[in-house]
């Protein structure tokens, strides 16, 4: 069979891709004989001479043929002269030291290979040793499947024999993951690397060993000596017998000191060295890439090699080199605990899209909507969800944040996903009915118990994109059948949902249960298309200019208002009317464009500085608790006074953390005044940020741009902060634009009336002069008039350390809501109209 598809490579010249997988050429397991094996071998000699004379091969697949390494070099040697071979899959087979030196060989030559798939080869730690070398300098190869080999093993015929059987000096495992290390370090061509389940697991630090005890009874005497006092702690150590002071077997009474001359037997031996602690594989693989001069990897699979948290984060510490890395696999590498330091990793600048860890979930898999969790993590332990948070965040910035993430998936995966989701009943291109997907993945009494949605619910063909990416990234193993989403697509093909009577998940639920429970809890997540990512506009310094001038109009308005105008009268309401928007404009418009300032602080009214932006600090941080406070500013316990006919009075004491309506009895704060003090802080030194983004106003349909400039300024106790802003519409825009064009006419008349009137007699000029005029004072007229700004968010962000002056004091007594040291209103008006220019000034 093998001499036949040799004849028949020779003879039919055209075929792009030859799959010859699981065929048995030649033998499989060549027989003992010697002239058996070497038929096999030039059987696959001949095979591989007939591919590397078809010059119009592109992609060649032997995998399953479960070839010996001779028979496997045999076939792969001649294909190095191969013009236009780009894709070679040798899975299965046995890549021994002929094969892998035929690799390096391949490697080695300017062909066109770009794709090797060497899955389950057997390929040891030398293997991959020559395999990555000649990596180091080829420029070719793009996709690198390693998988399922094990690496961390060492060839018995090249197996070192050493002194110290711990020694990591010499560790096979050290040795691959420093070859792999190397090649990325030095390799600029490779896109794809996956070396999953290669046995790349943190070698054991002896020196962490516990040490064993080892008893000797030898010549004990029960009369003087206890068995305590024969026991060492250290295999090392000599035992010597305390009955008569002899050395233990094996050693001598005398040891050698260093000038030839004998010591007596009391005198300790010298210690030996412990062995060095093993380096951390995750610190090779990142340091590697943090070296990379041109990292151009954009998929790495490192999962199933145990890397422990500690590796995990050594090796986080290399993505945000890594700038064109968007999927990264590490199942299995580490614990929950590096969870925290590879979310901050992602979020330090690195691009990528897809990771397949997925965060231990803060409710279990199967309780009610609304009900906590009494395993969620203790204060200070790694967020959950800040894996899901980072990858969200660069998936936003890349505008992949819904469905356009499906072109980071695996043109396979993608199809199949696609097709699966309106294979659905009732589905369609855009959405499919919620019920018909969890229906296939749980049991129908644990969907009704999960669910918070109505049974019409649809689910979004985007949000089915960003949950298989949330879910199953990494579990769409192509090799597998039966991997995760495998399973998955088969389920979406069944005709009907489940049936089973279940009505609970299991202890340890499975993959498909945890995901297919997250959609029947998750409320926007999947539901509602995200917006797009704010950016910064090319005029923002105008911008900016233009949101202070409105801001200082504020504080003038608020300025003027009578010190002790009471805050219902007709003009503090008209001041205040004027600085919010009148109606909403857009949708999610409490949702603003700087992700530093939460919803919950969009302001629409004035009582919004005090029912949202103080209430938010107050309730919890008004006073200080706790043992590095002091004592006389530590709260006191209440104590209640029960009534005679029922009920009680609080005696003595305050709430610990609710001091509110303490703050509101006593302080009787103006909504128009503390507004004054905000603002008027916030006028001076306050740093700025300006953002855009379009949006659909909600009345019209039309599109408009929504600005956002977010002003910042500390205090003593914290920081303050408030957000303008202001909606242009195509309209606005177009009418800026003719305003531009009039401005130029109006310039190049007032140009001619100058010039006519240098020219032509005194009463002509004077009235084409006046005519041409005329028309540049309507061209200014008609420019484009500045945005209406608006508040939009007030926020006061009180530090943690900070610590009021007493014990009914709270940082609404600093310098931006009173005057400093005991100083006027007035003094402070002055003081701020000292440090703000005025635009009547120029």
């Amino acid at each position: 069979w093998g001499i036949a598809v040799a004849r028949m490579l020779r003879s039919n010249r055209s075929l792009r891709t030859v799959d010859l997988s699981g065929q048995p050429l030649p033998a499989s397991h060549p027989a003992a004989d010697p002239q058996e094996e070497a038929r096999a071998v030039g059987v696959a000699a001949a095979l591989g001479h007939a591919a590397a004379r078809h010059w119009a091969l592109e992609r060649l697949v032997l995998s399953r043929l479960e070839l010996p390494d001779a028979c496997l070099e045999a076939l792969v040697a001649p294909l190095a002269a191969h013009p236009a071979l780009s894709a070679l899959d040798i899975s299965c087979s046995s890549v021994g030291p002929l094969t892998a030196a035929a690799l390096s060989e391949l490697l080695l030559r300017p062909s066109y290979l770009s794709t090797i798939v060497a899955r389950g080869c057997g390929i040891d730690s030398d293997g991959i040793a020559a395999i990555t070398s000649s990596l180091r300098f080829n420029t070719r190869l793009a996709a690198l499947d390693l998988s399922d080999n094990p690496m961390g093993v060492a060839a018995e015929a090249s197996a070192p024999e050493v002194s110290e059987p711990d020694s990591v000096l010499t560790s096979p495992v050290v040795a691959a993951a420093e070859a792999l290390a190397s090649m990325l370090e030095n390799n600029d061509s490779l896109r794809q690397l996956r070396i999953a389940r290669c046995g790349l697991d943190q070698p054991e630090d002896p020196t962490m060993r516990k040490k064993s005890v080892t008893f000797s009874l030898d010549g004990l005497d029960e009369d003087d000596h206890s068995v305590g006092d024969v026991v060492s702690g250290s295999p090392d150590e000599d035992m010597v017998s305390p009955g008569d002071g002899n050395t233990g077997e094996g050693d001598e009474a005398e040891v050698q000191s260093e000038g030839g001359e004998c010591q007596g037997g009391d005198e300790e031996p010298a210690t030996p060295k412990p062995p060095a602690p093993p380096p951390l594989l995750g610190q090779l693989l990142g340091e590697a890439l943090s070296k990379s001069r041109a990292c151009g990897l954009e998929l790495l699979d490192v999962s199933g090699n145990w890397l422990t948290d500690a590796g995990v984060v050594a090796f986080a510490k290399g993505l945000p080199r890594a700038s064109q890395l968007t999927a990264l696999y590490l199942r299995d590498c580490g614990g929950v605990g590096a969870h925290g330091e590879l979310a901050s990793a992602i979020s330090a600048g690195s691009s990528l899209l897809l990771c397949d860890i997925v965060d231990e979930p803060l409710l279990p898999a199967d309780a009610p909507p609304g009900r906590a969790s009494a395993a969620s993590p203790a204060a200070g332990s790694p967020t959950t969800g800040s894996l899901q948070l980072a990858l969200c965040s660069n998936r936003w910035a890349a505008g992949k944040l819904w469905s356009s993430l499906v072109s980071a998936y695996p043109p396979r995966v993608a199809a199949a996903a696609t097709l699966a989701f309106r294979s659905l009943p009732g589905a369609t291109a855009d959405e499919a009915p919620l019920s018909e997907l969890v229906g296939r993945l749980l049991p129908p009494l644990v969907c009704a118990r999960l669910s918070a949605w109505p049974a019409t619910a649809v689910l979004p063909y985007g949000g089915f994109v960003q949950w298989l990416a949330d879910f199953f990234c990494g579990a769409w193993d192509e090799a597998a059948d039966d991997s995760p989403f495998a399973s998955l697509v088969r389920l979406m093909a069944q005709p009907t949902t489940l049936r089973s009577e279940q009505d609970s998940l299991s202890a340890n639920p499975s993959l498909l249960e945890v995901a297919g429970s997250a959609l029947l809890r998750d409320k926007r997540r999947y539901r509602k298309q995200p917006k797009a990512k704010a950016t910064v506009p090319e005029d923002a310094e105008s911008l900016r200019s233009d949101a202070l001038h409105r801001l200082a109009s504020i504080v003038d308005s608020l300025s003027a208002l009578e010190p002790g105008e009471e805050a219902g009268s007709t003009a503090v309401k008209e001041t205040l009317r004027g600085m919010f928007a009148a109606t909403c404009r857009v949708e999610d418009e409490h949702e603003p464009l700087h992700v530093v300032l939460p919803p919950e602080l969009h302001v629409s009214a004035a009582e919004d500085v005090l029912e949202k932006t103080y209430r938010l600090e107050m309730q919890g941080m008004l006073r200080v608790e706790g043992p590095d406070a002091p004592a006389d500013m530590a709260h006191t316990k209440p104590t209640f006074e029960h009534l005679p006919h029922g009920g009680a009075v609080l005696a003595s004491g305050r709430c610990t953390f609710d001091d509110w309506d303490y703050f509101l009895d006593e302080t009787a704060p103006d909504a128009w005044r503390e507004w004054l003090h905000c603002l008027r802080w916030l006028s001076v030194g306050s740093s700025s940020s300006v953002l855009c983004r379009q949006e659909t106003l909600l009345e019209s349909g039309e599109t408009t741009m929504r600005y956002e400039v977010l002003l910042e300024r500390e205090f003593s106790a914290g920081v303050l902060r408030c957000a303008l802003t202001a909606m242009q519409s195509n309209g606005d825009a177009d009418g800026e634009a003719e305003a531009e064009g009039d401005d130029a006419d109006a310039i190049a008349a007032e140009g001619a009336g100058e010039d006519m009137a240098a020219t032509e007699d005194q009463d002509t000029t004077d009235e084409t002069a006046a005519d041409c005029n005329e028309v540049a004072r309507e061209g200014a007229e008609r420019k484009a008039p500045r945005l209406d700004w608006s508040l939009s968010a007030l926020q006061v962000q009180i530090s943690p350390s900070f610590v009021p002056p007493g014990p009914l004091a709270t940082w609404h007594d600093t310098e931006p809501f009173k005057p400093p040291d005991g100083g006027t209103e007035q003094e402070a008006e002055e003081n701020y109209r000292a440090a703000t220019p005025r635009a009547d000034d120029g």
